[in-house]
């Protein structure tokens, strides 16, 4: 499987989608340093255009349309950590200390 359409199962876009077709999605890879940060590009693109959405309530029927500009945001942030890698306490290892008695 190749980059590529790793980004695409990421981000959840069909091979068929115009936008972002396997030249532009190759370009994100190489731009944004990887395959995990090109994914929290996209999604934060994807945030970008859920942002105008609002809940929705008919009568008894009732959209929560605001939902999907958070979770695209969760994706972002998700993916945006895991280009980034461990943080400074992952790095650090473990301490080891002698035992002291009283």
């Amino acid at each position: 499987m190749s980059d590529v359409d790793i980004l695409r199962r990421l981000t959840s876009i069909e091979s068929s989608d115009d936008t972002y077709t396997d030249t532009v999605l190759q370009t994100y890879i190489s731009t944004a340093g990887g395959v995990n940060a090109a994914a929290a590009q996209i999604w934060g693109e994807k945030a970008a255009s859920l942002a105008e959405l609002t809940d929705v309530a008919e009568g008894n029927s009732r959209r929560s349309l605001g939902k999907l500009y958070e979770q695209a945001l969760k994706m972002a942030s998700y993916y945006g950590d895991l280009a980034a890698g461990p943080g400074p306490a992952a790095r650090r290892g473990t301490k080891v200390r002698p035992i002291e008695r009283a």
